[in-house]
């Protein structure tokens, strides 16, 4: 039965969401990730990074990635410099405004999330190749529902809550 867009899940409902949300997020941690590859030995803090910049748009700001992280712009400053000083990334003035300093991945930064990328997109296609035909259709229902109701959430409040 499909519900009118309007309405919304219960508080019980929610709260059982919640629960099994957080217990399947465990479950998939404790399963562990493939091995980030090691020739640049990098953090996951670090590779968060990294991966933003190397997949986000061009031109990304300290200010910006410590927004998005969470953190505070020193300590997203003092991330850059390591990455930096291991030939992932690099700052570059943005032309449009030369107060502002981008952060860019390098070819060796891509490089290194792509592969990294890579290796987790063929562990998680292993574990879902383990459920029912069924139950990953049901997921995968299940997982567009929770991306439109975080599109409808980010509309609702606006890209900086």
């Amino acid at each position: 039965m499909t519900r009118p867009p309007s309405s919304r899940v219960s508080p019980e409902l929610a709260a059982a969401l919640v629960r099994s949300f957080r217990d399947t997020l465990r479950r998939l941690h404790s399963v562990g990730h493939p091995p980030a590859p090691q020739t640049a030995n990098v953090t996951m803090p670090q590779f968060r990074l990294l991966a933003l910049v190397a997949k986000g748009p061009e031109g990304l700001t300290v200010g910006w990635l410590a927004r998005t992280l969470g953190l505070t712009a020193p300590t997203v400053s003092g991330v850059v410099d390591r990455l930096v000083a291991a030939g992932l990334v690099e700052r570059r003035r943005c032309l449009d405004d030369r107060r502002k300093v981008a952060v860019l991945a390098t070819e060796r930064g891509r490089r290194l999330v792509d592969e990294a990328l890579a290796a987790r997109e063929e562990h998680l296609r292993r574990l879902f190749a383990e459920m029912e035909e069924e139950d990953a259709l049901d997921l995968l229902h299940g997982l567009e529902a929770l991306g439109r109701a975080l599109e409808r959430y980010r509309a609702d409040r606006g890209p900086d809550e």
